[in-house]
Order: C-alpha cells, then structure tokens, then sequence
C-alpha cells in the first residue's frame, strides 16, 4: 500500500492528474477490502474507510492553508464530502 501511496505522490509531480485521480479513488476501496474479513471491496466498506481515515485529513489539510487570523476563527473544518457521497 505505502508503494501506491508513493507512486500517487509522483504521479501528482509529473503532472498525471487522470492517474492520480483514479489512484486516489481506487485507495479507499482497496484499503477497505483490506480491513474487511473476506478482503472484497463494495460501497459501505469503501464509504466507512474514508469517513474514518480520509476525511479527517482533508479538513486538516484545508485548516492548514488558511491564512492563521482566519483559520484560528474556524475551529474544526468538517468537509462536506462524505464516504457515501465519494
């Protein structure tokens, strides 16, 4: 998994948006299928994952480019994309 993570990274720098976005939406439902105890992928595993691991980050990520007089006025930024809506 750290290999596809890696590899997502570069693709980001070459510019390979296509790759990168089809490998960034294939990470929860590999991920998910992972967790699970017979290891197949569907949509409520794919959903769950990215509710507990992805979406924490984004807000994070987002809270972070704020410029710090407007990010100390948010408090906690939740994304409005859900694991259901992804």
């Amino acid at each position: 998994m750290r290999d596809l993570i890696d590899q997502l990274d570069s693709s980001l720098a070459q510019p390979l948006y296509f790759l990168s976005l089809f490998t960034a939406l294939a990470v929860p439902d590999i991920a998910g299928a992972l967790d699970s105890d017979d290891g197949l992928a569907n949509g409520g595993r794919y959903g769950a994952w990215y509710d507990k691991w992805a979406k924490p980050q984004f807000g994070k990520i987002l809270r972070a480019t704020l410029p710090p007089q407007v990010a100390a006025l948010t408090g906690t930024l939740d994304p409005p994309m859900t694991g259901e809506a992804c």
